[in-house]
């Protein structure tokens, strides 16, 4: 007699979370209850069944409040061997976004040397995941792995026990990393030289920002696009650097990523704008008297606005009797003294 297991159906979190249904037979099953397996440890040598490539979530909103949803997944499914294998479950191990062991029974049977779509169900299942893969890829195929690091496909063959899994049935098994893929989530990072996604980023003054839109995990090709009117894609790479600028006032970006399904999902960033030291030139300073000129510059930074202060005072505040001056519509100054004293001029920019 070989090894024999019970298979039971499992939840995310405490309840009752896998739900079934059997591929083209049209049979479908209700929730069922208990712990999920983790058959890493079995001596799984058989590859009479196998998934090919991720499971894919057909059912995922667009716009998800709740945070989580009742996910239908359908896998593709081979077997190998030259009669029927039915009660095919999905033992997944935790990963990512899942925290518990998790079971997904595709109810019925698929015939032998066939490939077909079976669906599985998983109440609970966290929005935009993405893609999910459980298990290390280094297990697959392997007669035995440690607690907890590999997923595993198992089955039943004619005349055992079938589904509902609250029966025992045969150890067959095969031990292989499990992928599904759902909607994924959008970034939009307004400093890409640190780590982790930076939301409020400082720019001098007339500066320019570089701000990377990413699609993370979904299914492209994506279209990107920003606030401003920028606009890339549609394309498969799964991320899109734009350029702003001048910045010469607090600014917000709404970033904007339309996936292969047509769900749009966005992200913000603040650009806030910070104190520069403006170059000042003087045209005639002679005897500290007369007019004097003063105009200002900042390399790379046009588009600033810029104040000028006599003395350490608006220059607003100064004009009397013996001082005239005139902000010039182009930016410079024009200040006229009589006191045969000599003042500082400085300038802000904002």
């Amino acid at each position: 007699m070989g090894r024999r297991t019970f298979l039971k159906a499992a939840a995310l979190g405490t309840a009752a979370a896998a739900l079934v249904h059997g591929g083209t037979s049209g049979l479908r099953f209700g929730a069922l209850s208990a712990l999920a397996d983790d058959l890493s440890t079995f001596q799984c040598t058989a590859n009479d069944v196998r998934i090919i490539g991720a499971g894919q979530i057909i059912n995922e909103p667009c716009d998800c409040p709740g945070g989580t949803f009742n996910a239908e997944v359908q896998f593709t499914v081979e077997n190998n061997a030259a009669s029927d294998r039915g009660c095919i479950t999905l033992h997944l191990v935790p990963a990512g976004p899942i925290p518990n062991q998790l079971d997904v029974i595709l109810q019925g049977s698929i015939p032998g040397k066939t490939t077909q779509v079976m669906t599985g169900f998983i109440n609970n299942y966290p929005c935009g995941s993405g893609l999910v893969c459980f298990g290390s890829a280094e297990g697959d195929g392997r007669r035995r792995c440690d607690a907890g690091q590999c997923s595993t496909v198992s089955w039943t063959v004619p005349g055992q026990d079938s589904c509902p899994p609250d029966k025992q049935i045969s150890s067959k098994c095969r031990h292989q990393r499990i992928c599904i893929q759902g909607r994924g989530g959008v970034s939009l990072d307004c400093d890409t030289s640190v780590d982790g996604v930076q939301d409020n980023c400082p720019v001098p003054c007339g500066g320019f920002k570089t701000l990377r839109l990413s699609a993370i995990g979904g299914v492209g090709p994506f279209t990107y696009s920003l606030s401003d009117g920028q606009e890339f894609g549609p394309t498969d790479v799964t991320s899109h650097d734009f350029e702003v600028g001048p910045v010469t006032e607090n600014t917000d970006y709404t970033g904007s990523v339309t996936d292969g399904t047509g769900c749009t999902k966005s992200d913000e960033v603040r650009l806030t704008t910070t104190a520069i030291t403006p170059e000042i030139s003087v045209t005639d300073t002679d005897n500290c008297n007369g007019v004097v000129t003063v105009s200002t510059s900042v390399a790379g930074f046009e588009g600033c606005s810029f104040a000028y202060t006599i003395d350490g005072d608006p220059a607003a505040n100064v004009e009397n009797d013996t001082t005239i001056v005139r902000v010039n519509s182009n930016g410079t100054l024009s200040y006229r003294n009589l006191d045969n004293t000599c003042h500082t001029i400085g300038v802000t920019a904002t």
